[in-house]
């Protein structure tokens, strides 16, 4: 065997590696997100005045890519697209106290925290995605050493 065809064989060796590590990632950091939901923002709050749809637990997505120079990018998201606003007329599930969707704005305030003095988790903050993203750090770093000794 050539050294280029030796090279070649050691590079996919690693970019294998490297895409299995990218994919752990993923999914613990998914696992992670999906955890503080249910502890930090379901698990502290019973509706009385709707009722629970648990959209942004189905929202939860990630996905990895790779670009030309084999860097892989990580990301786990909200998809938005699965967070339904409820149609009854008044305050409902996803929908504001005016009677319009509220979709962005969930996201939104899983970090921040809901503005409107009219929500009953008005001043609560819950920074679920600033602390996932360091939980996430800590899995990736846990994982890079370990792909490293």
């Amino acid at each position: 065997m050539g050294i280029q065809q030796q090279i070649d064989k050691i590079v996919r060796k690693h970019d294998l590696q490297l895409s299995a590590m990218a994919k752990k990632i993923m999914i613990e950091t998914r696992e992670e997100l999906l955890r503080r939901l249910n502890d930090d923002f379901y698990g502290t709050y019973l509706p009385s005045d709707y009722e629970r749809t648990y959209d942004l637990i189905s929202a939860v997505d990630g996905r990895i890519t790779k670009n030309a120079l084999c860097d892989y990018t990580i990301e786990v998201f909200f998809d938005e697209t699965k967070i339904h606003p409820r149609s009854r007329a008044g305050f409902s599930a996803h929908m504001g106290f005016d009677g319009k969707p509220f979709v962005n704005g969930i996201v939104d305030a899983l970090e921040d925290g809901f503005k409107s003095k009219y929500n009953p988790r008005y001043g609560e903050e819950f920074k679920i995605i600033s602390k996932t993203k360091k939980d996430a750090e800590k899995i990736a770093n846990k994982l890079l050493k370990s792909y490293i000794k």
